[in-house]
């Protein structure tokens, strides 16, 4: 089979409890028969007979080997001297274009029937040439106290043919007046490097009520696709099953804590939800009472209870950080330098 990439979604209604498993094969290319399931389902109370079927929802085809980019090379076994550490042939496939994503296969000729074998295709099935990106620009040192300071940059324009930087290193050594700062551990002046990498988007979920009353139900609709109904009494657990159970979530860190403002009485919980970090900067969950169009806040319908109202909040954006503080590791009085490089798994 290779490699898969699984969704997951909760499906419900009258008389309904299912899941659907949106099943993408990642290397085999084409088009690949149904799977097999072996049926082994049954329900605790006997209540219902439980049922598993198989669909194709989308059939895979070949990729075209055609274009303005395409190109073949005929290689004689005896000039492929470079074997990897498997025994596999290696041959290095230069002039490409960096940033084109490009797709091989390869076939064998043993002269029979005067025509090639059938042709093996590459895994991954897309592979994109990159090369290291260019050094971040407009980069600033700002003094935050007597121990730590604030290194701020602006992202390269160049990303060595990659969509995405994955993370960056901050690096920062002493110097001394007159001499250049030396980036590396082989001097006996301070030096420290700081992997910056991905943060998660944090979003809470609010419930509040004036008085300790509030009840009933909602659903959380994230990206276009909505949870079953969550109690507002619901665990921690409870809450990540009905997030995780929507394809357009991952995966999701859930922890409830009380819920209080100044100068006003209130009741009710804090619901944060830590998405998973590389997704970057998310849009906002929205709410669903049965009151109204999709928002942010909601009141009435299927939540009842004193003035109740749930609303969300972003706490921090998710993405890829242009600042970073180090810790409180710095001596007043001394003289510092930074530096900042882009990784873009090209040069890990």
């Amino acid at each position: 089979i290779g490699e898969v990439k699984v969704t997951r979604r909760r499906t419900t209604g009258i008389g309904i409890n299912s899941f659907q498993w949106a099943i993408i094969f990642v290397e085999k290319l084409g088009n690949v028969p149904l799977l097999n399931v072996h049926d082994h389902l049954t329900c605790s109370d006997g209540s219902a007979t439980p049922l598993i079927y198989i669909t194709e929802a989308t059939q895979g085809v070949l990729p075209k080997m055609d274009g303005s980019f395409a190109g073949e090379i005929e290689l004689d076994v005896e000039s492929l001297q470079q074997m990897d550490s498997t025994g596999d042939f290696v041959h290095v496939v230069d002039d490409l274009m960096r940033g084109m994503p490009y797709h091989l296969r390869v076939s064998a000729w043993n002269g029979a029937g005067d025509s090639y074998g059938r042709a093996q295709y590459s895994t991954p099935a897309i592979l994109t040439p990159m090369d290291k990106p260019d050094p971040p620009s407009s980069v600033e040192m700002t003094s935050i106290d007597d121990s730590s300071i604030q290194i701020s940059w602006n992202a390269a324009l160049n990303k060595g043919g990659s969509h995405m930087i994955t993370k960056y290193k901050a690096e920062v050594a002493e110097v001394e007046p007159g001499t250049e700062a030396q980036f590396n551990d082989e001097s006996n002046l301070f030096y420290e490097s700081f992997d910056v990498d991905y943060t998660s988007e944090v979003q809470a979920i609010i419930l509040e009520s004036s008085a300790d009353d509030m009840g009933g139900f909602f659903v959380v609709n994230f990206m276009g696709e909505s949870t079953p109904n969550i109690s507002t009494d619901a665990e921690a657990d409870d809450i990540k099953e009905a997030l995780e159970g929507i394809s357009t979530i991952d995966s999701v860190d859930v922890s409830i804590y009380p819920h209080s403002q100044e100068f006003i009485t209130t009741y009710g919980q804090r619901w944060i939800i830590t998405f998973d970090a590389r997704r970057g900067n998310l849009p906002s969950m929205l709410i669903d009472s049965g009151s109204g169009q999709l928002s942010t806040i909601a009141t009435g319908g299927t939540i009842f209870g004193s003035s109740s109202i749930i609303r969300v909040e972003t706490i921090s954006n998710g993405g890829l950080p242009s600042s970073f503080i180090t810790p409180p590791i710095l001596d007043e009085g001394k003289l510092y330098m930074s530096r900042i490089s882009a990784f873009n798994n090209s040069n890990e």
